[in-house]
């Protein structure tokens, strides 16, 4: 018999196929003495999906907690004295919606000890205040800047950029994060009482003429550039005033108030393509008319005081008719004997607190301690607020007097879930035992004030 060298009887296999390859990946080879006898692999990797590896998404130290309304809960005796009002009423569809952010800039002490980037913080912050905002029904949010002016002893001050308390970056970032949710932005120059000399203004205090002068000087300066850098990047309305501020004998200068106002708001048309709004707090019934035919909306407050007893037994209709007696007859007879055109459209502006004797003490400061923290000897009662809420939103509907335009819920959204006060502030010259106030607030967020307007502002 001959013989077949065992390398040409190896060949003959691996060309018949019947033996395999060590390169055909299906198997593996294993060595037997001069022979490989193939050893089947578990699978055939063609046949299996490729696992996908998830890819790795880095953890925002500075992340803020994302909750839907309801879901954030406050102390039970938060609740207050009287029952919460319900309601199934909606604003007409014409009627623009708007809640306002906290007037301050959410950039202070951070309140935990992974996320050190304060700009960062503050975004997040914003974002979901805009998400919140979104879900309310909100068309508009007003944002409310300020600084400190240079030096008060030069006859016109001004602002430095990087003075302002939210910086230019900041407000671009709101900007286009609010018109992802089709939420226009309005912006509200607060004027300071500070400069950087230390020195103060006596706002909602006595002045001379010369100090009246300096200050609308100044403030028409600073608006206006502030009204250019608005339209360079989409803000849809500012306000041509000092919004909650002013001196308190600003009558003794009516007339020249009035043309300085007139001529701020001109200027301000010349480079903004936005509307220009008037009034609010402060401001109400100081108007002539020349400046009602010179902007596009005109703000009031929708306030009240009522007796002790009356507080004491509080109801939506008792707040509703003292709204209806003490704000908008008078004001209607005001303008009427003013002959300013009464089809003006109005934007009524809200911010009722949460505090007991809200409707009989008035506003108190919420956004960080004074007298000695005097807050927090105050009595939290949410649904003081929530009545207030129904009776303005009712008293605003059903009223015939004006042109109803929008409805503003003024600085009425905390920029943080909070429902009880917080010592971490936002400030850096906050000492350890400042607080603000989130409970005593105009502020409806997490409340039930907000569930109210949720019903109102539906469509």
């Amino acid at each position: 018999m001959k013989r077949i060298p065992i390398l040409l009887v190896s060949l003959i296999l691996s060309a018949c196929g019947g033996g395999g390859s060590a390169t055909d990946p299906r198997v593996d080879s294993q060595a037997i003495g001069s022979l490989s006898a193939p050893i089947a692999r578990a699978a055939d990797p063609i046949a299996i999906a490729p696992v996908v590896q998830p890819a790795l998404v880095p953890i925002d130290p500075c992340a803020v907690a994302k909750h839907q309304y309801g879901e954030v809960t406050y102390p039970i005796e938060y609740r207050g004295a009287f029952s919460i009002p319900t309601t199934t009423k909606k604003l007409v569809s014409t009627i623009t919606r708007t809640v306002s952010f906290k007037d301050y800039y959410p950039s202070g002490l951070i309140p935990f000890s992974a996320c050190t980037d304060r700009t960062l913080h503050a975004r997040n912050l914003y974002v979901e205040t805009l998400n919140r905002l979104q879900q309310l029904g909100v068309d508009h949010v007003w944002v409310y800047n300020y600084g400190n002016w240079d030096d008060f002893t030069k006859s016109v001050y001004s602002v430095a950029t990087t003075d302002w308390a939210i910086p230019k970056s900041e407000m671009i970032f709101i900007v286009n994060e609010a018109k992802k949710r089709n939420i226009k932005i309005y912006l509200a120059w607060q004027f300071s009482s500070t400069d950087n000399k230390g020195k103060k203004l006596p706002l909602n205090g006595n002045v001379s003429v010369d100090i009246f002068r300096s200050a609308m000087t100044s403030f028409h300066d600073v608006i206006l550039d502030q009204a250019k850098f608005a339209e360079t990047i989409g803000i849809s309305g500012i306000r041509a005033d000092w919004d909650s501020f002013g001196f308190s004998n600003i009558r003794d200068f009516e007339t020249e108030f009035y043309a300085d106002v007139v001529t701020t708001i001109l200027d301000i048309r010349k480079n903004f393509s936005g509307k220009v709004v008037y009034g609010g707090w402060g401001y109400d019934g100081l108007i002539n008319a020349e400046v009602a035919e010179k902007i596009d909306l005109y703000q009031m407050g929708v306030a009240t005081t009522l007796s002790e007893g009356q507080n004491a037994n509080l109801s939506v209709d008792v707040v509703k008719q003292a709204f209806m007696n003490n704000k908008f007859l008078p004001l209607y007879a005001l303008l009427r004997e003013k002959k300013i055109r009464i089809d003006l459209p109005i934007e009524w502006q809200i911010a009722i607190q949460s505090k007991y004797d809200y409707f009989v003490n008035g506003w108190t400061e919420d956004g960080f301690c004074v007298d000695n923290c005097i807050q927090k000897t105050y009595r939290t009662d949410l649904s003081v607020q929530a009545i207030g809420v129904e009776a303005a939103l009712e008293a605003v509907s059903e009223q015939t007097y004006f042109k109803n335009s929008g409805v503003n819920f003024s600085a009425s959204y905390w920029h943080t879930d909070y429902t009880t006060p917080s010592s971490w502030g936002w400030d850096d010259n906050m000492k350890i035992d400042q607080y603000d106030f989130p409970n005593l607030s105009q502020s409806i967020r997490n409340k039930p004030a907000e569930g109210i307007v949720r019903q109102w502002f539906s469509r």
